[in-house]
C-alpha cells in the first residue's frame, strides 16, 4: 500500500485483512510512520499486506524516505505481486501528482506494470467512477499507466466483503498477465541505479554550464579592461589639453575680475534689496494659504461628523436575539466563504441558507468558478452569504484571483461582518497553510478580527472532539489563534439540523459586538492591497541586490585569478 498521508492506506489495509490490524484514526498528521506486514487467509489462499508511511510527510527528511522504501521492498520478499497506490476520492491536487511521480521514480519503469489505483471513501461518490475519471485529465493519465487497473473502497463498511473479493480477483488477473511473475528486487536495484545516473548526467550538465559561464565571463572581462586602459589613456591626453586651457582661461578671468569687482558690488546690494522684498511676499502668501486649507479641513471634518452621525443612525438598529438579550447589529449581516477548492465552502453556504442555493458535486476540480451571492431571513434578520471560487484553482491565474477578490467585495458592500474561512476536517497540509497565508497577504492585518474558522466534515468526529483534534497539530492552533480563538464545527449531512446554524449565527453576532458593529471596509482592502504591492518590490529590490553583489564577487575573484597568471 503506498500513497499521501490521510489517503487511507491503513484503513484499507484493515478492510483487506478483516481485522484491525493498522492503525488508523481521523487526525492532522501521518499515523503510519515506519513499514508494518502482516497477513491473513482468505478463500484459502494467504494474504500478505504491507502497509507504508507517507512518502512526503514533511517531518522526515529524504534519508528516512530511502530507508523505508529499502524496509518496504525487504518485507515483500522475494517481490510484491502489487503496488496499490492508494487516493482518497475528491481532489486529484499538485500533492497527489507529486506522490505519483515520487513512485515512478523510486520503482521505476518496470513497477507500472505491477501497479493498481485503489481509491478510497467511496461512500461519498454521487456518480460513477468512470463519470467521476472523465472530469481529471491528470486523473486519466495516472490510471492509464496503471494499465487501467483501478478499484473503489468503502472503508466504513469494512463487513462487506464482496469489494475485498472483487478487488483479490482484479490483483490475480494482473499477476496472471504479468504470467505468474512479481516486482524483483533487481528491477528495484535497476531503479536505484537509473536515478543515481540521472543525478550524476545533471550534476555533470550543470558543471559544464558554469564552466563555460566562467571562461564567458573571463573573456568579458578581459575585453572590458583593454576597453579601459585605451579610455585612460585617451583621458588623460584629454586632462592635459584640458589643464592648459584652464590656465589660459584663469589669467583672462583674473584681468576680468578687478574690472567686474565694481559691479558685483552694486549688484549684490541691489539684489539683497529684491530678496527682502520677495521674502515678505512669500511670508503674507504662505499665511494665506494656511488660514484657508484650516478653514477647509475645519469645513471637511464636520461634513465627515455628519455623515458618520447619519451612518450610525441608520446603519445600527437595536437586535434582540432569541434569548431576549439585547446587542448592536447592523440591518443585513453580510458573511463571505473563503477557502481551498474542496473544502466544502458551497455546502456550508445551503446549510446556512436552508435551501440550495450554491451548486456542489463530489468533482476533482473547483465547481465555483466565480462569486454568487444568496439571501434568506433568518429570525427575522437579513442574511447575505457569498459563495466564492477556491483561492488554489490550478485553472486560473493570478490575474482571475485578483478579479474575483475585488467581485466579491462588491457583492458585499457596504462590507463583510465576518470572513469564515472553511476548512475540511482531515490532513492540514501545506496548501491548507499556503491558503491561509493568502488570505492575510490579501486582506491584511485587519482581516483578522473580522475572521472565524468553520470546520466542515464533523461527521468525521466519530471518536475525538474538536479541542482534541486541535492539540494534535501547532500550525492549526496558530490559525485559530489568529482568529481570536472564533471557530464553529458544520455537519453539512445533517442540513435540517438549525441548531448548529443559530449557534454560528449567534456566535457572528459575538464577533460584530466586539468590533463595535462595524464591519471589514473597502478602505482596509485598498490598503492591504498597497501593503501587498509595496512588499513585492521591497522582495524584488533585495534580489537585485543580491544577483548584484554576487556578479561583483565573481568578477574580483575572476580579477585575482587573471592577475596571477
Amino acid at each position: 500500500m503506498v500513497g499521501k498521508t490521510g489517503s487511507g492506506k491503513s484503513a484499507a489495509g484493515n478492510t483487506i485483512l478483516g481485522r484491525k490490524e493498522f492503525e488508523s484514526k481521523c487526525t492532522s498528521q501521518s499515523v503510519t510512520v515506519d513499514c508494518f506486514k502482516h497477513e491473513c487467509l482468505i478463500d484459502g489462499q494467504q494474504i500478505a499486506v504491507i502497509d507504508t508511511p507517507d512518502l512526503f510527510d514533511n517531518r522526515y527528511d529524504e534519508t528516512k524516505t530511502v530507508k523505508d522504501v529499502s524496509q518496504c521492498v525487504r518485507l515483500a520478499a522475494p517481490g510484491p505481486h502489487v503496488f496499490l497506490v492508494v487516493i482518497c476520492l475528491g481532489r486529484f491536487t499538485a500533492e497527489e501528482k507529486q506522490t505519483v511521480q515520487k513512485i515512478q521514480e523510486i520503482f521505476g519503469q518496470d513497477a507500472d506494470r505491477y501497479s493498481m489505483v485503489l481509491f478510497t471513501r467511496g461512500d461519498y461518490l454521487d456518480e460513477t467512477i468512470e463519470t467521476f475519471l472523465d472530469d481529471n485529465t491528470d486523473l486519466q493519465e495516472l490510471v492509464a499507466r496503471c494499465n487501467n487497473q483501478y478499484h473503489v473502497f468503502n472503508n466504513k463498511e469494512k463487513k462487506d466483503r464482496s469489494q475485498v473479493n472483487e478487488l483479490l480477483q482484479k490483483i490475480r488477473s494482473v499477476v496472471q498477465r504479468n504470467g505468474g511473475s512479481h516486482y524483483t528486487n533487481e528491477m528495484f536495484q535497476e531503479a536505484e541505479r537509473e536515478i543515481q545516473e540521472e543525478k550524476q548526467r545533471i550534476l555533470k550538465e550543470k558543471e559544464e554550464k558554469i564552466r563555460k559561464q566562467r571562461e564567458e565571463l573571463e573573456r568579458e572581462l578581459l575585453k572590458e579592461y583593454e576597453k579601459n586602459m585605451r579610455k585612460m589613456k585617451e583621458q588623460l591626453m584629454a586632462e592635459r589639453e584640458r589643464e592648459r586651457k584652464e590656465r589660459e582661461e584663469e589669467r583672462r578671468r583674473v584681468k576680468q575680475e578687478m574690472e567686474m569687482q565694481r559691479q558685483r558690488e552694486e549688484q549684490r546690494v541691489r539684489k539683497e534689496r529684491e530678496e527682502e522684498i520677495m521674502r515678505r511676499r512669500r511670508k503674507q502668501e504662505m499665511e494665506r494659504q494656511r488660514e484657508m486649507v484650516e478653514k477647509e479641513g475645519e469645513r471637511q471634518r464636520e461634513r465627515e461628523e455628519r455623515k458618520r452621525n447619519m451612518a450610525s443612525k441608520s446603519d445600527n438598529p437595536k437586535l434582540t436575539n432569541n434569548s431576549g438579550q439585547i446587542i448592536t447589529n447592523n440591518k443585513e449581516l453580510r458573511i463571505v466563504m473563503v477557502g481551498k477548492t474542496g473544502a466544502g465552502k458551497s455546502a456550508a453556504g445551503n446549510t446556512i441558507l436552508g435551501r440550495k442555493g450554491f451548486e456542489l458535486k463530489c468533482a476533482s476540480q473547483s465547481v465555483t468558478v466565480d462569486c454568487f451571492k444568496c439571501k434568506c431571513v433568518i429570525d427575522g434578520q437579513q442574511i447575505a452569504v457569498i459563495d466564492t471560487p477556491g483561492l488554489f484553482d490550478n485553472r486560473c491565474d493570478e490575474t482571475k484571483t485578483v478579479k474575483d477578490v475585488s467581485q466579491f467585495i462588491r457583492f458585499a458592500a457596504p462590507g463583510p461582518h465576518v470572513f469564515l474561512v472553511v476548512i475540511s476536517v482531515g490532513r492540514f497540509t501545506a496548501e491548507e497553510k499556503q491558503m491561509v497565508q493568502k488570505i492575510q497577504e490579501i486582506f491584511g492585518q485587519d482581516a483578522d478580527r473580522y475572521s472565524m474558522v468553520l470546520f466542515t466534515r464533523g461527521d468525521d468526529f466519530e471518536e475525538t472532539t474538536i479541542e482534541k483534534f486541535f492539540d494534535d497539530d501547532t500550525d492549526l492552533q496558530g490559525l485559530v489563534a489568529r482568529c481570536n480563538n472564533q471557530y464553529h464545527v458544520f455537519n453539512n449531512k445533517e442540513k435540517k439540523d438549525r441548531l448548529q446554524v443559530n449557534e454560528l449565527l449567534q456566535k457572528i453576532r459575538n464577533v460584530v459586538q466586539r468590533n463595535g458593529g462595524s464591519h471589514y471596509t473597502n478602505e482596509m482592502f485598498q490598503k492591504a492591497e498597497r501593503e501587498m504591492k509595496e512588499e513585492k518590490q521591497r522582495i524584488l529590490k533585495a534580489k537585485e541586490e543580491q544577483i548584484r553583489k554576487e556578479r561583483e564577487e565573481l568578477e574580483r575573484e575572476l580579477q585575482e585569478e587573471h592577475e596571477k597568471t
